[in-house]
């Protein structure tokens, strides 16, 4: 299925950008995909810092090709928080 604000970029459930942020925290920070749950915080949970949270912006960024707004960036604490946000990115 298309999204039909763009043709080009298909239309992702939530449960595939869930796929897509367990594999790249697995590898680009080799987290066990076991660990990130929706419901896991970036920080404490996961143990990303702010470079890391940088990093994964700049994947999202490449995933969805639209660019992350700094107060979207500042509201990301959890997995959720990040699908939310690449869902919401994509729909834009």
């Amino acid at each position: 299925m298309l999204n039909p604000g763009n043709a080009s970029t298909p239309v992702r459930t939530p449960e595939d950008i869930l796929r897509w942020v367990r594999q790249t925290l697995h590898q680009q920070f080799r987290l066990d995909p076991r660990t990130v749950t929706p419901e896991a915080n970036l920080f404490t949970d996961l143990g990303l810092d702010s470079i890391d949270e940088v990093e994964l912006a700049q994947h999202m960024q490449e995933y969805t090709g639209r660019r992350l707004q700094p107060d979207e960036f500042r509201l990301m604490y959890t997995v959720q928080d990040v699908v939310d946000c690449v869902q919401a990115m994509m729909s834009a």
